[in-house]
């Protein structure tokens, strides 16, 4: 199996947490997603700033984020390794 990156791991509980959302750009607080998988906020906000530099996820400025095609077809794509 293989291991993942924080980053990595956090595409994926996002993809997970929204997947089954109605709205396509369902918003959810980022600090939620990083508690889930037990990352501290500093990490969250350090893989966040880079995931939306890779536009794998989008923000309004707040704690919401959503996740972007990109970051679906990455999601999938290490979900089913």
């Amino acid at each position: 199996m293989k291991s993942h990156t924080v980053e990595e791991k956090f595409i994926m509980r996002l993809y997970e947490l929204v997947s089954g959302q109605e709205e396509p750009d369902y918003r959810v607080s980022r600090y939620d997603v990083g508690r889930s998988i037990g990352f501290s906020p500093k990490l969250v906000d350090t893989i966040t700033k880079e995931m939306v530099r890779m536009n794998f996820v989008r923000t309004d400025g707040s704690e919401l984020i959503y996740i972007t095609d990109n970051g679906i077809r990455l999601a999938k794509q290490l979900l089913e390794e």
